[in-house]
């Protein structure tokens, strides 16, 4: 804003300024205030939202078909230096007496000693094939005529084969030998050679494999299920064996026939513990978070940022009846989180008895089972009809994507309407300070009009007395 001074009338301009706009300045504050208002309002509605969406995720994480965390598994071995265990949400529970009699090997044969590694060898070619693998065959020319360029062949073509190079360490003078090692384990997966290389000559070798006396012979693993007479046994071409016990992947490190190894599959609590206590850590989240939105606090004499809203507490209304209400339908053993150890206390909020639900979800209470507790949180998780009763996660998840809906939900239409009011209050801010502005720097022009005018009144005024002030001089 321009300076005025009053230098002219000694006038106060910029105070009377002030004075005069006072009005309309107030009114440009209120309407700020107002904005800082629904600002808060969104900044509530926000947060109340991603609580929402947060409570959401936990309980998609109970009610998911796939992977149920109530069908988690754990797996005890007796002995992890001869085999590793993992077991799926298909494994029942149960413990398993097995021997590993022999594991699966892969099929290695070595050809005969070289001087050298890069020593000549006979052109020609040479057909490899690995149990009924495709048939691969090598040329050998005069480009690739040594040791090592015909390992470097073997290799490139992938014919389900590695070849390396080893030093036997013999004194012989020929101790580099060409290893063949299968890339597959077992039995049926032996190397096969036709060597169509051309014979040995002064200095060209024909390469020679011993698979009378392999390095090592292919096998396959072979595991005993049981200790009696009809103890089962399979035989598997790899050292990972699925298919012994249903549901459970044993990866077989270490044979011994006369060793019993114990197997134990038991509940894994663990991941369905940790997503029922975050579910009550966010349903009680969001029951604070609410009440204090529309609390009014008279030692404060404050009220919270949205009292007197029906929304939020509409909202809190039903997901608290979502959490609470019953499963219809299933079974009255597992039909409310209350058979979890789950309660309410006189403050309304959630609270967990650690023991009782260790003891449900580790199936040691009578009548419930690991579907049951699925069917609470996911009744209709593989039913095709959707008027079908749903289970309290599903129900909490659907109500909460109404709530969060953009075009329909609760929350969606609130936001909406707020960017609606704080637009309105913008355009209002904005005409109110430019009647402001318009008004400051009129009020401008008129007091620099005034000190103008008085300026000049002022030098007329000088310039009269002095004139009368020399007439009188004359007359004497």
């Amino acid at each position: 804003m321009i300076t005025i001074d009053g230098l002219i009338t000694g006038i106060d301009t910029e105070k009377i300024i002030d004075g005069l706009l006072e009005i309309q300045k107030g009114q440009i504050d209120r309407l700020q205030l107002r904005r800082q208002g629904i600002e808060a309002k969104q900044t509530a509605y926000e947060s109340v939202e991603v609580q929402l969406v947060s409570l959401q995720s936990i309980a998609d994480r109970l009610s998911r078909p796939q992977a149920n965390l109530f069908q988690s598994r754990n797996v005890e071995v007796s002995d992890e230096n001869a085999v590793f265990a993992i077991a799926n949400t298909n494994a029942s529970n149960g413990t398993y007496q097995i021997h590993i009699d022999s594991l699966a090997r892969t099929h290695q044969v070595a050809s005969a000693g070289f001087a050298e590694t890069d020593s000549e060898i006979t052109q020609g070619t040479l057909e490899i094939q690995v149990g009924d693998g495709e048939l691969k065959t090598i040329t050998v020319d005069s480009s690739n005529n040594s040791l090592q360029s015909l390992v470097n062949a073997i290799n490139n073509a992938k014919a389900g084969v590695t070849a390396t190079l080893v030093n036997d360490g013999s004194e012989s003078g020929t101790p580099h030998r060409m290893l063949l090692t299968a890339n597959k384990t077992g039995e049926a997966n032996q190397i096969s050679i036709t060597n169509n290389l051309a014979g040995s000559t002064g200095t060209a070798t024909r390469p020679a494999f011993d698979f009378g006396n392999p390095v090592q012979a292919a096998t396959d693993a072979q595991v005993r299920l049981g200790t009696g007479p009809g103890a089962l046994t399979v035989q598997s071409a790899s050292n990972e064996v699925k298919s012994l016990i249903q549901g459970v992947t044993l990866n077989l490190l270490a044979a011994d026939s006369g060793q019993e190894i114990q197997i134990r599959v038991n509940p894994n609590t663990e991941p369905a513990t940790t997503a029922i206590n975050d579910l009550v850590d966010s349903y009680n989240a969001i029951m604070d978070f609410v009440d204090d939105l529309v609390r009014f606090n008279p030692e404060t004499d404050q009220a919270g940022l949205l009292i007197g809203d029906r929304t939020v507490t509409d909202i809190q209304n039903e997901i608290r009846s979502a959490i609470l209400d019953v499963v219809p339908e299933i079974g009255t053993s597992a039909n409310r989180l209350s058979v979890l150890g789950i309660s309410i206390n006189n403050r309304s909020r959630l609270t967990i008895n650690a023991t009782r639900l260790e003891e449900v979800l580790a199936g040691r209470v009578d009548g419930i089972t690991e579907s049951d507790l699925q069917n609470l949180f996911a009744y209709n998780h593989l039913s095709t009809n959707p008027s079908a009763p749903t289970g309290i996660g599903t129900r909490l998840s659907q109500l909460i994507d109404g709530f969060t809906n953009i075009e329909s939900g609760e929350l969606g239409s609130v936001k909406e309407s707020l960017l609606d009011q704080l637009a309105s209050l913008n355009d209002s801010i904005d005409r109110q300070q430019r009647i402001f502005d318009n008004q400051q720097q009129d009020l401008i022009a008129q007091f620099v009009a005034l000190e103008s005018s008085i300026s000049e009144l002022q030098t007329t005024s000088s310039f009269l007395s002095s004139q009368l002030s020399n007439l009188g001089k004359i007359g004497k």
